[in-house]
């Protein structure tokens, strides 16, 4: 049977495996009852470790025997002791196992330990299988199904907005006790969080972390605090840093598996947010060493993305890519949803990598938040494919993106996708919509919090909507300043963004020797922090002013006037420029309108001579057109 050249068996160190992983289980039911009880003999006889030859004496019968289940236990915690959660959380399940009727009380309370240490260890079939095994007994104590279900709860992942019966089941057993309830209002609140119900997850924050307080539990409360805070400055309230302050000072372990949803973990966000870009990276790497000691995996996860966007923000493309990378397949690995770490895969690759890449990550993420009712990952994911979209010069498809975003209607105030409206005022502008983009820029405007950068991102998208619209030296002084501000928050990617838009706005008013000036700077700033799609947009426009002095097909236009000129001097009517262009005959008129105040002409004859018989050149100088 051992055929060692088909891959059937293979050695490791002492060690037999078989690799088809039923075919053990096959060979043991062939030997029969006899054959296998003489085996585990010899081998418990044999086995120089006795938590091996407890194990062993164990699995010579499949009777209930009180001392082999005491024995199993006693081995169970030595193995827990030096860090083999596996093995203690198997062992602790045997000892369920083979638990006598006498010792009822004793086996539930070794299958809500098997489950809880097999949830920590990273080993969720064995969690499922102990705790599902507490649920089906009639007789098990309420106190011991809410731990159950707890841990059936943390195996949901981001699905967990879905487990509405087991929340209701968690709450009918844990009755009035805080002890057992405070843990189960901290996963509704993580639940509201994901279905994108803020109101309903501060409530069950405020409950948990008062519940958890009064039944002496710091753990739990620090960690409802933290998601507190989190809802607090997702809805704009300034009550957030007094809250996670509050969890800071709680005497609360950092327990690896549970990192990510403590407090420094979230004030190390919070710190990126803010542009406190080095104590943010700071924190994380030291959080990162206590992450790679986290079995489940999610934790790890979760630093490794934080970094990746710490550092896309920093400017360092190539440490960006590889954070996010890692983060992809660790949380692979672990069999975690994506959705979350294709976002921070797409933000990385818009820095760094490729556009199609960014779009591609971005369009999964949008798929997996979907499928699992994640709406917070959903509207980032959104977003990130909404700019892959635009920055790839598909402007209509990256406008009927972020249009979805908005109408989803539960971003709010999320700070790691609050310039989406900025976003979508460019796109907008780009189309000729300009009333729209006017209305998303006042959106814009009235989320904005006077503690970050959001200010000077204002700033940059109010340029590239008042270039579109032909106001080129207001869009000059505005993304001026906003390169200004990136430059001494030293963040060289928005820097070089917000000099790109400068460049073009200088274009537009034919001041060539500035725009080449600004694009240049931008370019070299792109080129240093290794941002691959970002240089390649700034050579091309770059490509566009050198060696111009005053091009005649160049007449101040912006790239949507240009398109409809052109249309109307080759004898379309407003409503055909509609219907081609996918605009709206008002949009259209209102358009004309400019057009005709811009060159001085009052009928389309006039146009048609103004413009010449040559096709119009198009300078696309909005960042969310590349090549029109």
């Amino acid at each position: 049977m051992a055929r060692r050249g088909a891959g059937i068996v293979a050695r490791d160190g002492e060690a037999v495996r078989f690799t088809p992983p039923a075919l053990a289980a096959v060979l043991a039911e062939d030997a029969g009852a006899a054959r296998r009880a003489g085996v585990h003999d010899v081998l418990a006889n044999t086995a120089l470790d006795e938590t091996v030859a407890v194990r062993h004496r164990a699995l010579r019968s499949g009777r209930p025997d009180a001392d082999v289940a005491r024995d199993l236990v006693e081995a169970a915690g030595r193995a827990l002791r030096r860090g083999a959660g596996r093995t203690a959380a198997e062992l602790y399940l045997l000892a369920a196992d083979r638990c006598p009727r006498s010792l009822a009380a004793q086996r539930f309370a070794w299958l809500v330990t098997a489950a809880g240490t097999a949830a920590t260890a990273g080993v969720p079939a064995i969690a499922g299988r102990a705790a599902e095994a507490v649920l089906a007994a009639a007789d098990a104590p309420p106190a011991h199904r809410v731990r159950a279900r707890l841990v059936l709860l943390d195996l949901a992942g981001q699905a967990l907005a879905d487990m509405g019966e087991m929340f209701a089941g968690a709450l009918a057993d844990a009755g009035e006790d805080p002890a057992l309830l405070a843990p189960v209002r901290l996963r509704l609140t993580w639940a509201a969080m994901i279905a994108g119900d803020a109101g309903t997850a501060a409530v069950c924050a405020a409950d948990a972390a008062a519940g958890a307080r009064t039944a002496g539990d710091p753990a739990t409360e620090a960690m409802a605090l933290s998601a507190l805070a989190q809802v607090q400055r997702l809805r704009g309230e300034p009550e957030w840093a007094g809250t996670l302050r509050r969890a800071l000072s709680l005497p609360a372990p950092q327990v690896p598996g549970w990192l990510h949803l403590s407090p420094r973990y979230l004030a190390a966000r919070f710190a990126m947010v803010d542009d406190r870009l080095d104590e943010a990276r700071a924190e994380l790497l030291a959080l990162l060493a206590v992450a790679g000691r986290d079995r489940t995996g999610e934790a790890l996860v979760e630093v490794l993305r934080s970094l990746s966007e710490v550092a896309t923000r920093a400017g360092r493309c190539r440490e960006a890519l590889r954070y996010a990378h890692r983060a992809v397949t660790a949380a692979q690995h672990a069999g975690l949803s994506p959705g979350p770490t294709w976002y921070t895969a797409a933000v990385a690759e818009l820095a760094g990598g490729s556009l199609a890449a960014a779009s591609g990550y971005a369009a999964r993420g949008v798929r997996a938040s979907e499928q699992e009712g994640d709406s917070l990952y959903l509207c980032r994911n959104l977003h990130a494919l909404g700019q892959a979209q635009l920055r790839a010069g598909d402007t209509r498809a990256g406008v009927a993106t972020l249009r979805r975003l908005r109408d989803l209607g539960t971003v709010a105030a999320d700070p790691m996708i609050v310039r989406w409206q900025g976003d979508l005022a460019g796109g907008l502008a780009a189309l000729g919509e300009h009333e729209e983009a006017a209305a998303a820029l006042d959106g814009y405007r009235g989320s904005l919090t006077a503690a970050s950068s959001e200010g000077a991102h204002l700033d940059r998208a109010t340029a590239v909507v008042l270039s579109e619209q032909g106001r080129a030296d207001s869009a000059v002084a505005l993304s001026a300043a906003a390169a200004r501000y990136f430059a001494g928050v030293r963040q060289p990617l928005e820097e070089a963004h917000a000099l790109l838009v400068q460049g073009g706005a200088e274009r537009r008013r034919r001041r060539y020797a500035a725009a080449r000036l600004a694009l240049g700077a931008a370019l070299t700033l792109f080129l240093a922090a290794d941002a691959k799609p970002w240089a390649e947009q700034a050579q091309r426009a770059l490509a566009r002013t050198e060696g111009t002095a005053a091009p005649p097909s160049d007449l101040g236009l912006t790239s949507t006037e240009a398109r409809i000129a052109g249309l109307v001097r080759d004898g379309a009517s407003n409503r055909e420029i509609a219907t081609r262009l996918f605009l709206s005959v008002k949009t259209v008129e209102a358009t004309l309108t400019r057009v005709y105040r811009k060159l001085g002409v009052r009928s389309c004859t006039q146009l048609s001579q103004r413009l010449g018989a040559a096709p119009t050149r198009v300078f696309p100088d909005s960042v969310t057109v590349v090549d029109a």
